[in-house]
């Protein structure tokens, strides 16, 4: 890397997670909303007092006026416009399983960049944020695949849309069985995410023939982590620790 940090923005559907990348190293910082009419406001708040970084890398899923809002701010902030991630058939040791390379959301191939980089054996990521995606990869750096499902916070909300009787419920709590319908919610769906990881995890390992690391990361990884019977590491920076591999491949 360059003498100036590199900045590190992972754009999620609901967060922006950012921080800088200087040597190798991260220094994550405080995330904030990625969508709405406040984020211009976040963005000069968080950003302003910042020197200017050497360059920008950008892993976005959160859409085109987020990309639009961020690169006009750095534009116009520091004469900088973004790099844009965008998932491509090979790149830092890591080989794309999908079909159409590029249909594979930036967020997973920059996970896995970040997870081929810290374990050279074969691994699940279970990404649990607005989506629950699942991806699997040996430990030659060949991407074999993955799922992709309702995260916590969307399978909630379909229920509430499409019952009336639960369109209005309080927070639930985790019990098992449950004796309130917000609790019955609330165990029901983490119990489905939580096996939906758990079952993934246990089909590649009878696929690889060994246990593989299952690396959690996303909003709700604690949450499901919770409720797993399978052996896991938390890495909550996972895509900003990607990015920083993209950096440093590209310098």
């Amino acid at each position: 890397m360059q003498a100036e940090p590199v900045l590190l923005v992972d754009a999620g559907n609901s967060r922006i997670k950012w921080g800088l990348g200087h040597k190798g190293r991260i220094q994550a910082e405080v995330p904030f909303c990625s969508r709405g009419a406040g984020l211009e406001q976040d963005l000069q708040r968080l950003w302003a007092g910042l020197p200017k970084p050497d360059r920008i890398l950008v892993s976005n899923v959160a859409g085109n006026q987020t990309a639009n809002a961020l690169s006009d701010w750095t534009l116009r902030t520091w004469g900088l416009t973004p790099h844009f991630v965008r998932s491509q058939r090979a790149a830092c040791g890591v080989i794309n399983g999908y079909e159409e390379p590029e249909a594979l959301g930036v967020d997973r191939w920059v996970a896995l960049i970040a997870a081929h980089g810290l374990y050279r054996e074969p691994f699940c990521i279970a990404d649990c944020g607005t989506a629950l995606t699942l991806d699997a990869m040996d430990a030659q750096g060949r991407h074999l695949g993955g799922l992709i499902a309702p995260g916590l916070g969307l399978m909630r909300q379909s229920l509430g849309a499409g019952t009336a009787a639960l369109s209005s419920l309080p927070p639930g709590r985790n019990a098992v069985p449950a004796g309130n319908t917000a609790d019955a919610v609330q165990s029901g769906t983490l119990l489905m995410a939580s096996a939906l990881v758990e079952r993934f995890a246990r089909h590649m390992e009878s696929r690889f023939g060994a246990v593989p690391r299952l690396v959690l990361t996303g909003g709700d990884a604690l949450a499901v982590s919770n409720e797993l019977n399978f052996p896991y590491v938390m890495e909550p920076d996972l895509i900003l620790r990607g990015l920083v591999l993209i950096a440093e491949d590209a310098a």
